[in-house]
Parts: structure tokens; C-alpha cells; sequence
């Protein structure tokens, strides 16, 4: 099959389940849902044999083997206990891939994966990726089948990897990027978890450089930083100068003083009250962890 490039029609079909991402959203908006795609078993065997062998950026943490978020997290938390300790600020951005995985151009894709796969396999998900078509589930109603031009296919096994590749070339950017944080002989600006991207720097124009590095590789392969959920926070600022502006494009990212990173709260300087009507928020959607960054000593509450 993979050596003919012979794609069975039914792994090109898919079937959507919309799935409400919180019980707190307005379940009226289909921005509300997140699209689940039930596929055949036999297509998730297939890409067990054609997963990967590849390496990318070690700022990337998703879907690597002995990695996950903590990692990622435990890295920013070290950076910010070592700056508090110095009593110099840092900035950070935190990025949202605006339905990246969703979303992703096809060409774009398949450019990026040439030579990083073998050729047989290359072939195979080119011409897979063409005949996808899907149908949308509602209780027990089903829609028309269309086509599916656009994003990675959702419940695959594949997927998560081949975005990384896709991802990648990006990390390779910021990371050659000199603005950043040095902690002895070692440099650091970002980390990633798949879509998910965080870059911080000790100093505001060394951190706006490294948004529009994002969003200058955004423009060229044809996806984009959302404003909404991107945000910025600065860790131990001086109270007596202005806070600085940071862009995304000609929009102006939101400063704030608690931001989520990978199910990670960052809060810092926050009133008592103010704490309780954020975790009122959030309790009936999930668990969440707070790192509070008001004082030298760290304090993480786990619920």
C-alpha cells in the first residue's frame, strides 16, 4: 500500500464530534467547541509504521519522548527565580498559534517535510492529504461530506509529529537569536510545546524582536498569532518607569498580572480578592497550579 501510494477510501474519511472545550462556555458559540475526528483504527495502525525519526529544537517539548510540559515550565520558573534573585525584570510573552493545528496550509506543510521523511511515506501523505474529506456528527444527525484542505488531520498519530517538524525551523530562529536571558554560558528565549509558544528576555526591545521573529515566520507560511490570547507579563518591574508596549503586528499585546502558560498561573502582585475571583473562574473548569511571584520565596498551590 505505501509502496503503490494506494489510499483505501475509508482512510480518507472522517467523522467530527464537536466537544464543548468548558462546561463554562456559551455552548451557542462554535468557537466553543473543540472538533474531535473519529477515524478508521486501521489508519492509526499505518502511521504507527510511518512514525517519524527526526530531531528538532531542544525548546521543543510536546510530543517528545521523556518530555512534557513540566519541563517546559520548570525552565521558565528557574529563569524568573534566578532574575527575582537578582532584582532585575524579565519579560515574557506568551503566544497563541491561533488554531494552528487546524489550520495549517497544506503546501506549506508538506515543503517543510520533504527530506525529513522518507520519500515513499512523503508521497503517500501528499496524496492522502488530498482525497481528506470529513462530516460533521450533531447527536444523531449527520451533515454532507466536504473536503478537508486545510490543518493536520486531527486523531492522528502522526499529526502532533509532523507539526513539530513544521514548527521547528522557528525554534531555530529565536533560538539564534541573541536577545534573550544568559544564565552563566547558557542562553535561553523561548520554549515550546507544539503550537504552544513562550519567549521571554531581559529586556523589552529584546523581546519584541523575538514576537516579530514569530510573527514574520507566521506571515511567511501562512498562519497567525492570535491577539486575543496572546499575552505579556513583566516579572519584577521597575514601578518608577513606564511599562513598555509590545506588539504583534499593529496591534498592542495585553500586559497583565497573571498569565497561563501550559496550565501553568503565573501571578504576581495580586490582591487576596483578586486570587479568589480567579480560581472562581477557573474551578469549575479544571485543576489548576498557581506559582505566586510576589515575593523571593515561590509558593505553588495545587488543587
Amino acid at each position: 500500500m505505501l509502496q503503490k501510494c494506494c489510499v483505501p477510501e475509508i482512510f480518507t474519511q472522517g467523522i467530527i464530534v464537536p466537544i464543548l472545550k468548558k462546561p463554562s462556555l456559551n455552548a451557542n458559540l462554535p468557537t466553543s467547541y473543540r472538533p474531535i475526528t473519529l477515524s478508521s483504527v486501521h489508519t492509526k495502525i499505518v502511521e504507527m509504521i510511518m512514525l517519524p525519526r527526526y530531531e528538532v529544537s531542544d525548546n521543543q517539548f510536546g510530543f517528545r519522548s521523556k518530555r512534557g510540559t513540566t519541563f517546559g515550565c520548570t525552565l521558565l520558573n528557574d529563569v524568573i527565580s534566578y532574575f527575582k534573585f537578582k532584582h532585575s525584570p524579565l519579560y515574557i510573552c506568551s503566544l497563541d498559534a491561533e488554531k494552528c493545528f487546524d489550520s495549517i496550509w497544506h503546501p506549506a506543510l508538506f515543503y517543510k517535510l520533504r527530506g525529513k521523511i522518507p520519500h515513499i511515506h512523503w508521497m503517500f501523505l501528499v496524496k492522502w492529504y488530498k482525497c481528506l474529506k470529513a462530516t460533521v456528527k450533531w447527536r444523531n444527525h449527520y451533515s454532507s461530506y466536504f473536503n478537508v484542505t486545510r490543518g493536520t488531520r486531527q486523531g492522528s498519530v502522526l499529526s502532533p509529529h509532523l507539526f513539530n517538524i513544521f514548527i521547528n525551523d522557528l525554534l531555530i530562529s529565536l533560538d539564534n537569536v541573541k536577545n534573550g536571558v544568559s544564565i552563566g554560558c547558557d542562553h535561553y528565549n523561548t520554549f515550546a510545546y507544539a503550537d504552544d509558544i513562550s519567549v521571554f528576555s531581559a529586556t523589552a526591545p529584546g523581546l519584541q524582536l523575538l514576537i516579530q521573529t514569530c510573527q514574520d515566520y507566521a506571515q511567511q507560511w501562512n498562519f497567525k498569532f492570535g491577539i486575543t490570547k496572546s499575552k505579556c507579563m513583566i516579572v519584577h518591574e521597575n514601578m518608577l518607569s513606564e511599562k513598555p508596549k509590545l506588539y504583534l503586528g499593529q496591534d498592542v499585546i495585553e500586559n497583565v498580572k497573571s498569565i497561563e502558560i501550559l496550565g501553568l498561573n503565573l501571578i504576581m502582585k495580586v490582591k487576596v480578592e483578586d486570587m479568589l475571583k480567579l480560581e472562581y473562574r477557573n474551578v469549575r473548569n479544571h485543576s489548576t497550579h498557581y506559582v505566586m511571584l510576589d515575593s523571593v520565596t515561590q509558593v505553588q498551590i495545587q488543587r
